[in-house]
């Protein structure tokens, strides 16, 4: 399960709304909607906004798939080569 789907699903069981989450986050709403349809990603501050806000804990998010975007597909690196002594 990806963030996106558990973030709708916990948040649908407690029926709360992506502005009521929000609000109750301090997130705004675009940003949980962005989140929920996959669009962004948070940092680890803003989950720990969102737990709190759906009364969970923290470990509610564990065993979830990572999803790589382009964008951070593009920012990795390829390990440098070794130099040949000379």
């Amino acid at each position: 399960m990806l963030f996106r789907e558990r973030l709708k699903t916990l948040r649908e069981a407690k029926s709360m709304t992506q502005e009521s989450l929000a609000s109750a986050s301090g997130v705004s709403t675009g940003t949980i909607r962005g989140f929920e349809q996959g669009l962004r990603h948070p940092t680890f501050a803003v989950v720990q906004l969102i737990t709190k806000a759906l009364g969970e804990n923290i470990g509610v998010w564990d065993g979830l798939d990572i999803e790589m975007t382009k964008k951070m597909l593009a920012n990795t690196r390829k390990p440098k080569k070794p130099k040949k002594d000379e």
